[in-house]
Formats: C-alpha cells, sequence, structure tokens
C-alpha cells in the first residue's frame, strides 16, 4: 500500500479519515473517526472507495500519497495519479497506461465509479509528438481542456459552439451536447502512456506515469510526471509539471508559467491554439525526472518552484499565484533549513 493521506473531516484535529492506494488501483478508505479503535474500519461497506483501471480495464497501479482539496459543495477530493517505479521492468516497453485522478468523495459512504468522471485531455497529441509538447517562449509547454464537470442533479445541456473536441474548440466544455448528472470527479490520461493507449494507438508508447506525490498550491493541484528512458544520456527519462484547477482537472483560467518571461503574469503569456489564446498548463523539465518541487512565495502573486532533476541540476520556476500563500494539505507554507552534521 502507498503512502497514506490522514484527514480530519470535521475539524477538530483528530483524524477521522485515512486515503490510501494500492498496486492494483484500488483507492482505500478507512473510517477512523471512532474514539474506539476496535469500532475503525473500511469505509464505503468494506469496499474500494475507487478503482482505477485504463482504458482497456487494466487496472492502474497507485503509488504516491494523495493529496486532499474541500470540494464546493461539500466532501472532498481525493487527487492522485497512476504508475509504478519499483522494478527493472518498469521503465522499458511494453508500458501500462496511466492516468491522474480526481475522485470527489462526497462523505455518504459510497463508492465511485470511473463512468461517471468527466475525462480530461491532453491537447496537441500526434504520432510525431506523442507527449503534446509546444514551443513558446524558449520552453517547452503543455496544454489541456477544459471541460467542466457537472456536479449537480440535473443533466446539463450544452450550447451549440460550446462542446466538441478540445483540440478543435479548446474552450469548449465537454466532448458531447450534453452533459450526465451528479458527476463524481474527472480524470486525465497521461497521452500515449502505454503500448497502444489512446489517443493515438502508438506502437511503444511513452510510458509516462505520475509516481510522484502531488500537491497543493495556492489553489492549484501541482504533480510532476515521468516519462522513463533507458538510453545513458538522457538522466532516466525526462518530465512535465503539471498546473490543473484541482476540483475540475480543467486548465487553469489564468497561465500559471511566465511563458514570455517578462517576471509578471498576464494573457501575454496565454499561447494561441486552435485560433484561441489559452493558458498552458504543464511545463517539461530541462533536468531529467524532476519528483515534487519545493514551494517558496516570491511576494505577492508569485512564487517559485524549485525542482532537482536526475541530470544532478536544478530548476527555478517563477509561477503565478493569485490566492494566499503556498499551501499543501492544509499545511501553510514553512521556512526550510538543515543541520550539518560533522564527524570528527
Amino acid at each position: 500500500m502507498a503512502t497514506p493521506q490522514v484527514v480530519d473531516t470535521n475539524g477538530d484535529g483528530l483524524a477521522d479519515v485515512i486515503y490510501a492506494g494500492d498496486l492494483l488501483g484500488n483507492l482505500w478508505k478507512f473510517d477512523v473517526s471512532s474514539a474506539s479503535t476496535g469500532a475503525w474500519t473500511v469505509a464505503s461497506g468494506g469496499l474500494p472507495l475507487f478503482v482505477a483501471t485504463d482504458y482497456a480495464g487494466n487496472r492502474q497501479a497507485i503509488t504516491s500519497q494523495p493529496v486532499i482539496y474541500p470540494h464546493p459543495s461539500g466532501g472532498v477530493m481525493v487527487l492522485f495519479g497512476t504508475g509504478k517505479y519499483l522494478e527493472a521492468v518498469d521503465d522499458s516497453s511494453p508500458y501500462k497506461a496511466n492516468s491522474f485522478y480526481g475522485i470527489w468523495d462526497r462523505l455518504d459512504g459510497t463508492t465511485v465509479a470511473k463512468s461517471t468522471l468527466m475525462q480530461q485531455k491532453v491537447l496537441n497529441v500526434s504520432g510525431s509528438n506523442p507527449t503534446g509538447g509546444l514551443v513558446a517562449g524558449g520552453n517547452t509547454f503543455r496544454l489541456s481542456s477544459a471541460y467542466v464537470p457537472n456536479y449537480t442533479e440535473t443533466a446539463r445541456s450544452n450550447s451549440a459552439g460550446t462542446f466538441g473536441d478540445a483540440d478543435t474548440n479548446p474552450n469548449s466544455v465537454d466532448l458531447n451536447a450534453s452533459t450526465p448528472a451528479s458527476q463524481n470527479g474527472w480524470y486525465i490520461d497521461m497521452p500515449d502512456s502505454g503500448n497502444g493507449s489512446p489517443p493515438n494507438a502508438l506502437a511503444t508508447g511513452t510510458g509516462e506515469m505520475v509516481v510522484f506525490d502531488p500537491l497543493i498550491s495556492t489553489g492549484k493541484l501541482v504533480f510532476t510526471t515521468l516519462i522513463p528512458s533507458t538510453v545513458p544520456c538522457q538522466s532516466g527519462g525526462t518530465s512535465y509539471v503539471m498546473d490543473l484547477d484541482p476540483v475540475t482537472g480543467s486548465r487553469l483560467t489564468f497561465s500559471p508559467f511566465d511563458v514570455n518571461a517578462d517576471n509578471n503574469f498576464s494573457t501575454s503569456d496565454f499561447v494561441t491554439y486552435g485560433g484561441v489564446a489559452v493558458a498552458v498548463t504543464g511545463l517539461a523539465s530541462t533536468i531529467g525526472i524532476v519528483p515534487q518541487p519545493t514551494v517558496i512565495a516570491a511576494g505577492s502573486g508569485k512564487e517559485i518552484k524549485v525542482l532537482s532533476g536526475s541530470s544532478g541540476g536544478l530548476m527555478s520556476v517563477l509561477e503565478n499565484a493569485p490566492s494566499s500563500s503556498p499551501v499543501s494539505a492544509g499545511r501553510v507554507g514553512k521556512r526550510i533549513s538543515w543541520r550539518e552534521i560533522l564527524s570528527d
């Protein structure tokens, strides 16, 4: 079982719920709200809260800790990625398809089926560009859809011009003209991560996975991906740093990255795709594989993400922080320090 996330759902300072994933794609929820340890139990009637599977129904391993974010209608979003980077075979083809999920736990004891999730997508993906990278301002970025899950109890009719494939209309709120009622979250597949996986069914795939813990920073969901490589000069692979809306899984309405490198954030940091100016979602690493970043406040409306890469380099990324100070899983930003221990 992966590292668990402990949650105080009623604000009394005591643990109420524990979430954790396993190698079989099960997202477990444990009810530890009772003062009696003998009453602690697996929630949802002993069933997993959710089971992560790929497009073909294959189980997706969960090896990282989920992060929690409050849902505006009550309950919490449980946010986690899938992938396994533990064995020698994990960095080589044949690859398995992996995803990132945002599951709405309504705290009502029910489970969540994948069919009730809104599917987001990475844009600009093709056989010659399997990661969807788009070069702007000297860096490689990634775009994603802005589909909007329907969390109401009434099906939503989407008017003409507001729905369709986000690669054609990046501002579409859904792929379809009607969005089902009572959706329970969202997911986004890593593009062509597995052999033969959608959207382009490449013969070899890229192996992209999410094995590092995600975090919440100034209201943004932040996670890094891992694209493995067995080529010696490629430092084991590379990564994308991804910033999304934690409740909807949509791209943000503002650019999280300083695309034009002017040390400010505005619509000038948007890129044009499909004839529309849109905010970017991801930034490609230039230092190999990067794990969860360290977030440092950088003045009003700004923060810096510091990443260490498998190449041995460091990468400092200025980001838009429109909320207050950086937060992660309910913890405020803290000072980083260390103590050096010398032997005689």
